[in-house]
């Protein structure tokens, strides 16, 4: 359900084949110089059973690094 929505506002989705370091630096990028909107879901990924699993936090710790950000409540 949430899968078409995501693709259709522009978001990209790393696979999981070991490119995902260079699809964080490319969204880095893509924050920094072209003021797109980053939105980290911290698990990672879906589990199967709908329980939470721990929060991964290097994609997070990257795109702090480099580019500018903002919080919200909302």
């Amino acid at each position: 359900m949430l899968q078409p929505s995501p693709r259709r506002l522009g978001a990209h989705q790393p696979q999981r084949s070991g490119a995902v370091q260079a699809a964080i630096a490319d969204l880095t990028r893509r924050v920094r110089d072209e003021g797109v909107t980053a939105v980290i879901f911290p698990e990672g990924t879906r589990s199967k059973t709908g329980a939470m699993k721990p929060f991964k936090t290097g994609g997070l710790k990257e795109l702090v690094r480099g580019a500018p950000t903002r919080s919200s409540s909302r």
